[in-house]
């Protein structure tokens, strides 16, 4: 799922391909949330999961 900006709501959409990019990038870890809580990340819905 992916927020629409123009809706102003939640669409389902198909991933059509992926782009491997190489280097070097920020990223951050959020450790507040528990097993289950949803949360958007680069404008998908995503979901948390444990081992």
């Amino acid at each position: 799922m992916v927020w629409s900006k123009k809706d102003n709501r939640l669409i389902y959409t198909k991933v059509k391909s992926l782009t491997l990019i190489e280097g070097d990038f920020e990223t951050y870890t959020i450790t507040k949330l528990s097993d289950g809580e949803n949360y958007f990340a680069n404008g998908f819905l995503q979901k948390t999961y444990s081992n």
